[in-house]
């Protein structure tokens, strides 16, 4: 028997009107969606994923415009339904967990008020029932009743996240859409969320739209998946299918990106290039400039999706190749042939480098946050331990990795290197000389020398200055007059992360780029200056798997031609196999486990250690 479908999205157009003119976001989308299944989406920043979910939500910005296409729910059909009617479906029906959790709680209304709310408003529950029901919620995703009366700045990054899942489900839709639910999160809060949403699908009989750019997460969430490239759906099929034996090269690359096996074998492919300009249709395959594989064919017709096996479908003009194809693409060097990759950054003379000389030395460094429940004159202070007696050295030329789970230390211990924070006992030492004790001009060539790239790029981006000022800036504070110079270098930059072209992004605001876009303005904008010593935390959390590729070979050519020094903060252990020279693992404030990243990542001695690495999500 044929599966009910909840939804049924049919020849779906999508574009923006821009300073430039419209801009094509989605482009003949088509997909069916079975009721009580998980449908996962992946694919690069910009692709058209949250474009989709907004779409279906008939939450588009005015910016945004239908142009054609159906999307049928329950054989209604969303896109002739008048704001009243559409109202009445969303949240109740299609409900969805938006990308950013940080963001999208109220920071002035208590987490359980809100959810109140919306219980109140839509169901016309008493408060007294909508506070009952919000307590189970609560306990449904695993969070305690009673922490219904704090504010979302008294939750952890994982806590918010699950509290936008209970909002999710506060009016028992049939279709929730969950918008990169998992990213930035470590890997045990990860865990812990996907667990939870595969509960909530069995108990419940939830339909799940899964959005991600994880594919890791994918292949153990989803049961169908669909990949998306520059507005199309460029394969479709169940998610083991597609991930073992994928049909499209794009989908190759992807998978080609995502560790398997043994972490230490991992040489990430990244798939050069950027997707075209949608100002106007490309005539053809719209991968052609970045395929190893195109022909002369793909640049002058357009592709359609064909079935390519049962329930599987792939929109490329050679799928009679993809066993070829599919071996060929393992290799990073294939991807270098393509014409995108031709003009791949690159062949400097590499630096020596001694590791030996110590840039920062932290010595039984401790931080203490005090916090006032209430009245500063009625309260004690309440001591919250950041960091606990640390020590360790960064030296010269190095690849520090610092790992562990939110609320660690990592963030405060990287805030003290780059001198935004005071440690409350020990000492930094920059070069020799303590951070607190510098000159005026040496602190002036400390902050040129040591930049960071921040966590959040969304609260870290000034909304109001556009990216070419945002990159630009450091250049001019630190001396750079001459406009020409400053336009190549932040086009070289900006081409460097990916950017490209460089010369259409440079007057966008940050509200006007994707997550992960705003992830590259600001690693441009750290490595503007070329600085000797890069604070790195999370910068490739973001990203999708064939840019995070990028992205950390990036890292370390740099590391390699300019002698850079990273300290590179992430939950994630697989790039760190990777990139890192050594690995730190920091728990609760206290430095765990450190050596070199083979003898981290092979023989752990601490049980935390151990702990992480049993749930890092992998392919196989």
């Amino acid at each position: 028997m044929s599966p009910e479908i909840l939804l049924e999205i049919s020849n779906l157009s999508v574009s923006y009107g821009t300073l430039r003119g419209q801009v094509s976001a989605l482009s003949n989308f088509s997909m069916s969606i079975p009721a009580g299944s998980v449908v996962g989406l992946v694919g690069e920043s910009g692709c058209g994923k949250t474009t989709l979910a907004k779409t279906i939500m008939q939450l588009l910005p005015p910016n945004g415009f239908l142009n054609q296409g159906k999307i049928f729910f329950k054989g209604k059909d969303l896109t002739l339904l008048s704001d009243s009617e559409i109202r009445a479906i969303r949240w109740k029906e299609i409900a969805m967990v938006p990308q950013s959790a940080m963001n999208s709680l109220n920071p002035v209304y208590r987490v359980g008020d809100q959810l109140v709310e919306t219980m109140v408003v839509r169901e016309g529950m008493n408060r007294k029932t909508a506070w009952k029901r919000a307590g189970q919620l609560f306990e449904m995703v695993g969070i305690k009743d009673s922490r219904l009366r704090d504010f979302p700045h008294q939750f952890s990054g994982g806590m918010k996240q699950r509290a936008t899942i209970a909002l999710a489900m506060s009016l028992s839709p049939r279709l929730i859409i969950a918008d990169e639910p998992t990213t930035a999160l470590d890997v045990l809060v990860q865990a812990r969320i996907l667990d939870l949403l595969r509960d909530l699908k069995k108990k419940l009989g939830l339909t799940l739209i899964y959005i991600t750019h994880d594919l890791s997460v994918a292949s153990q969430t989803c049961d169908f998946l669909g990949v998306m490239y520059a507005g199309e759906l460029v394969e479709f099929g169940p998610t083991k299918q597609v991930l073992s034996g994928p049909f499209h090269p794009y989908t190759m690359g992807l998978v080609s990106a995502v560790p398997r096996k043994s972490m230490l074998e991992w040489e990430p492919v990244s798939i050069p290039g950027a997707p075209p300009d949608l100002l106007q249709e490309p005539e053809g395959c719209r991968f052609v400039e970045r395929c190893p594989f195109a022909a002369n064919r793909c640049a002058k017709e357009s592709t359609h999706l064909l079935s390519c096996a049962e329930f599987h479908q792939a929109a490329c003009h050679y799928i009679d190749r993809a066993d070829t194809m599919r071996k060929e693409s393992q290799a990073a060097e294939i991807w270098e042939t393509s014409l995108a990759g031709r003009s791949k950054f690159g062949g400097q003379v590499k630096i020596n480098i001694n590791s030996s000389t110590p840039v920062f030395e932290i010595n039984k460094l401790s931080k203490v946050f005090y916090a006032r429940d209430s009245l500063p004159w009625r309260t004690p202070a309440v001591a919250t331990v950041a960091l606990d007696q640390v020590t360790m050295q960064v030296n010269r030329g190095e690849i520090l990795g610092l790992a562990g789970e939110s609320g660690s230390g990592k963030s405060t211990l990287a805030e003290i290197l780059v001198d935004l924070q005071l440690p409350t006992k020990g000492e930094v030492l920059y070069q020799g000389t303590s951070l607190p004790d510098m000159r005026p001009h040496e602190r002036r060539n400390f902050r040129s020398q040591v930049q960071m790239i921040f966590q959040d790029p969304y609260e870290s981006l000034n909304p109001r200055h556009t990216v070419f000022r945002t990159v630009s800036e450091a250049l001019v504070n630190f001396g750079i007059r001459s406009r020409v110079e400053i336009i190549s270098r932040v086009k070289e930059v900006l081409e460097q992360v990916g950017l490209q072209p460089a010369s259409a992004f440079l007057e966008t605001y940050p509200h006007q780029l994707s997550g992960g876009q705003r992830q590259r303005v600001s690693i441009a904008r750290a490595i503007v200056l070329k600085p000797a010593v890069l604070i790195a935390d999370e910068p490739v959390s973001m990203l999708d798997v064939s840019l995070r590729a990028g992205i950390l070979r990036l890292l370390r050519d740099l590391r390699e031609r300019m002698g850079l020094t990273i300290l590179y903060i992430s939950h994630d252990l697989s790039t760190m196999s990777y990139l890192c020279d050594q690995i730190a693992i920091l728990y609760d404030g206290q430095l765990k486990e450190l050596g070199p990243t083979h003898q981290v990542l092979v023989s752990p001695q601490d049980s935390y250690t151990k702990k992480l690495l049993a749930v890092l999500p992998s392919l196989s």
